[in-house]
Formats: C-alpha cells, structure tokens, sequence
C-alpha cells in the first residue's frame, strides 16, 4: 500500500520545489526617495533572475542582497547603513524585509575641480560651477550631473574628445567625509570641414539653405544633428545620413561630414472616401509634387466633393531663405457650397507668404475672389471682392495627434476697400482658441471658443463664404451643419470632460452653445444682469456623452447630443475626426 502511494508523493514533492517563487521586498527605516529607490532596485533585480524563480534563486538573492540595498543608499549620502533582513516564507509568496538605520551623512570637506587643455579659459566652461559646495551632504547624482554637464558644454564648443583625466572621491566612513576631485582635460578644439551632399535633383545652393553651421565653425555634434532633423522635416527626402569624420587627420582639426539623401518620389497621389455626419458622402483625390525643379519648388492638387462643399484647389509654393520656417505661395481655387440658407460658387487666386517662429506662425495673404450666391432662394447675384489679410497662429502641443497637454490660439483680419477691386467696404476678424489640460493620466478637459465680426456696408454683399454660420459636429453638438446662420457676428463655446476607460478608449460628455446672427439684443435702460441673460437666449445649446477613440491617426469621436433649445430636445448622433488642435 505504502508503495502504491509513493509515486504520488514524489510527484507532490517535485511540484512544490518547482512552484513559482513571487518575491515582494519591504523596506522600513528610511524616508522617500531613498525607500523608493532602494524597492526599486530590489525589484529591478528581481525581474533580472532567471524567471520563473524557484526556491533556490530566491534564497541565493535574498542571502546576497546587502550590497543591493547599500548601493541604493550610498548616492544618498548613507556610507555606513546598518542592514538588517528577515525572510518570510508564506507558499509562493516570499516577503524579504529590510529593517535600516541610515547612520549619519557624509559632508563634503574639499573640491579640487580643474580644467587643463586648449580650452581651459573657455568663459562657457568657466562659468559652470558645481552643484556641490564644501559643508554639502555628499549626493552622488549631483556629481555625475555636473560630470556631464561639462563633457556635454565641452563637446558644444567643439571639444569633442574632452574627458576626465582625474574624477574620484574620496569616502572616509570614520568620519563621514568626502574629497572630491575632479580635472577636465579638453583636449584641442575640433572645426566643421567641408560639407559634402550626395547626388539629388536638388541643387547644392537650395540644400545649403538647411544647413545650420559654416566650414570652420566649431564643431558642435547638435548642429550636426539639427541638420539631419531639418533635412528629415522638409520631407524631400526618404532617408537622410548625416556622419562626420572624427577621426580625420589634419593639423586645423577639421571635421569632414558626409550627409547621404535618398530622395522622396518626385509625384505623391491622395485617394480617400469617407462619410461624416456634417458632410455626408465625401471623397478626395489630389497630387503632390515634392518637387518640382532643382530649387526645392512644390505643386500640390486637391479636389474633394461631398453634399454640402466641392472644392478644387491648386497651390505653388516657394521654399524662402529658410525652407522650414519662410514660404511663399500662388493658389487657385473653385468651391461650391450648398446648405440649406443658401448656396453659392465661388472663383477665387491668391498668394500668400508664411513664417513660422518657434510656436508661433504668421501669414500674409492678398487674394481677389469671384462669388455667385443666394440666400433663401432669393434671387443670385455676383460679389468681387480684394481681400488682403493677415492672420497669427500660436500652437503648443505635447502630441501633434492626440495632445493632453496644448494650447491653440488663432487670430484673422480681413479687408476690401469699394472701388479697390471690390464692390462693398468690408472688415472681418476671427478669434479661435481651444485648451487642452489633463488633471490626471486617466481625467482631461477641452474648452474651446470662437468669435466673429464683419463689419461691412452693405449686409446683402456679404457673400455666402464670408458669412459665419455654425452648428455641427465640430462646433455646437446636437444641431445639423451651419444650420445657425447665416450672420456677420459668432459666438461658440465648448467644455468636454473625457476620461480614460482603456488604453485608446475615452468617455466623454460636453456642453456646447453658439449661434451666427446679425445684431445683438439691445435695450436701453437694460441692467447688465438683464443684457447677459439676453445674450444667454441669443445662443443654442446642446450636450451629451460620446465615445472617442485614440486612433493612429488622431481621436475619433462618436457622439450623442440633445438640442437643448429646441423643442422637444431632440436627440442627433455624430461622428468627428482629426487631431484636437
């Protein structure tokens, strides 16, 4: 009998030393961020055992565990912890405790930091002192700091073989002391050599343009690497090398750089169909001519149809003295529209010049348009209108696609002169802002307004193009497209609330209100409490919830709205998308 039984025991025996180990550290004894480092590192270890861990590797770690927990310590200024371990088995769940008594902190008692080589009076490196001071608690993460700090400065003023002749310290655990010392030799400075590109289409004096640094400049690996950015941002190119010489031998110690470019296809082709709730049915089709001659000029074409807006449009553009940031264009366009005020077809060529700094973007336009419109079925009649404008953009995002953190601020002014080209006086500005913050990594909100005036000399000029109308699934939620207006004044307004369910998934909810019309509410002996809630009637409502999803190419968002102001609240399904800013 006890023979029969014996297979089974050994096979129990064999699965309890083979369970999977789970080891959980526990630290007591010292205060945040040392606790936390020192769980860490233990865990980091941990995840580098042979997995799955069994018995042995769990006992063989906790035994030599000390010197983990005293390196976690050490950068901390604690030279002399006292360490204490428990082990508590409990099936697969091993609890390892460390009981520590910090002991006293090591100060620093002498600096001895010196700079030696060709670059030892350089004012950028003189000026970089220490982070460390004599009475300082030793912190080893301020030393490599600054270590790096000076080789990084070094490297910018081209000192690329800079390096630490001496870089030790000097822990006296008697007394809890530390010497540091510490020399930079520079070595000679380096110089940019000459700047060879590849064969392209492109003529050498065009690609100089990117080009951020002169032959003979000082050597400077982050303008090397600006270069191949800004040649990777202008998307002429497929794939771009930019590799220096280090190592070439000449007494003025330049350094050649080769930079090695394969070239876009010189034509790009755009097909899409779509369907949106603003717009129904809709398609695109549409080239690009990356480019066109040897100085880097573009052609792009674009025709999209759909129900509400057909629109063929053609624009030459001209790379300026800096092709990333100054452009200049010629464009071409003819669009007609039809909802359900009006209708109209409008002819329009123009050329414009934009310049972009930082996160600010300018553009200068003078286009002279053709328009034939009607409104309510009224009779058509024709608009000529000059129109010079101006417009400023500033845009700050954590994600171009999907940000949770950005801001969008976008002002434009308009203008025609009768007589000048045109048939009426007219002025029109628009202000559009939109703020994006995220209070957690699961909770965000999104508030968003625009506000628009035309003042113009004759109401019934204002063509259908220039007239503000909203409502939608991109303006006020729960109302169809531009069923508000037409109108030469808009106000809109917009607060969402997304949160994180999973992963790409969001719910949200939102409030929108705005409307396009022609005058306000006046009333003479009117109070201002009476005048707001005037201007509070002026507006349509709508709310609801909606699902959005982060997709690969920006959220998409799916959503249920009331019309709050109409009667009996009816309930309209949309869909957006496209990036949030």
């Amino acid at each position: 009998m006890l023979l029969k039984k014996l297979p089974l025991l050994f096979i129990c025996i064999c699965y309890t030393a083979n369970a999977d180990i789970l080891l959980t550290p526990n630290v007591s004894g010292v205060q945040e961020p040392v606790q936390k480092n020192i769980v860490s590192t233990l865990n980091v270890s941990i995840q580098d055992l042979p997995q799955p861990i069994d018995a042995s590797q769990a006992q063989n770690f906790y035994d030599y565990s000390h010197d983990t927990v005293y390196d976690s310590i050490a950068p901390y200024g604690y030279f002399q912890p006292k360490i204490q371990k428990n082990l508590i088995k409990s099936d697969e769940k091993w609890q390892l405790y460390y009981a520590i008594t910090p002991g006293p902190k090591t100060h620093i008692i002498a600096i001895d930091f010196h700079l030696t080589g060709e670059g030892a009076q350089e004012p950028g490196l003189q000026t970089l002192t220490p982070p460390l001071h004599v009475g300082d608690v030793f912190l080893s993460e301020n030393y490599e700091k600054f270590k790096t700090s000076l080789i990084e400065e070094a490297n910018a003023l081209g000192y690329i073989k800079a390096n630490f002749s001496r870089h030790e310290v000097l822990i006296n655990r008697k007394k809890n002391t530390a010497i540091i010392y510490l020399t930079l030799d520079t070595g000679p400075r380096y110089y940019f050599g000459v700047l060879s590109f590849s064969p392209t289409p492109l003529n050498r004096k065009f690609l100089n343009r990117f080009v951020p640094f002169k032959q003979g400049e000082a050597y400077s690996a982050d303008k090397l690497y600006q270069l191949q950015t800004d040649l990777t941002n202008s998307n002429y190119f497929k794939s771009i090398s930019a590799v220096p010489d280090l190592n070439a031998d000449n007494p003025q110690h330049q350094v050649p750089v080769k930079v090695k470019l394969k070239m876009r296809p010189k034509q790009e082709y755009i097909l899409g169909a779509g369907y949106g709730t603003d717009t129904g049915p809709r398609a695109t089709l549409g080239s690009n001519w990356n480019y066109v001659n040897q100085n880097g000029d573009r052609f792009n074409t674009l025709l999209r149809i759909s129900q509400v807006q057909s629109t063929a449009l053609a624009k030459y553009i001209i790379p300026g003295s800096h092709p990333l940031t100054d452009q200049y264009n010629l464009n071409a366009s003819i669009q007609t529209n039809s909802i359900n005020q009006g209708s109209s077809n409008l002819k329009q060529v123009g050329a414009g010049y934009t310049l972009s700094r930082g996160y600010w973007q300018r553009n200068f336009n003078l286009s002279y348009q053709v328009e034939r419109f009607s409104f309510f079925n009224n009779p058509y009649q024709t608009s000529h209108l000059l129109l010079p404008g101006i417009g400023t953009q500033y845009l700050r995002a954590n994600d171009p696609l999907f940000p949770t953190e950005g801001y969008r601020f976008n002002v434009n002014f308009m203008a025609a002169k009768e007589g000048v080209l045109s048939d009426t006086n007219l002025a029109q500005t628009k202000v559009s802002t939109k703020w994006i913050h995220s209070f957690t990594p699961k909770q965000m909100v999104l508030l968003r307004g625009d506000f628009g005036y035309t003042a113009v000399h004759d109401l019934n000029m204002l063509p259908l193009s220039l007239s503000f109308f909203t409502g939608g699934a991109q303006s006020v939620r729960g109302y169809g497209y531009n069923v508000m207006g037409p109108g030469r004044y808009l106000l809109v307004g917009s607060a969402e609330y997304r949160y994180r369910v999973k992963e790409n998934w969001y719910a949200a909810t939102f409030f929108d209100m705005g409307n396009a019309f022609n005058n306000f509410p006046t009333a003479r002996h009117a109070t201002w409490q009476s005048r707001v809630d005037a201007y509070y009637q002026l507006l349509e409502r709508g709310a609801g919830v909606g699902v959005v999803w982060k997709s690969p190419v920006g959220p998409m968002e799916l959503t249920l709205a009331k019309a709050m102001t109409t009667p009996g609240h009816p309930n309209r399904v949309q869909f957006n998308m496209g990036a949030d800013l």
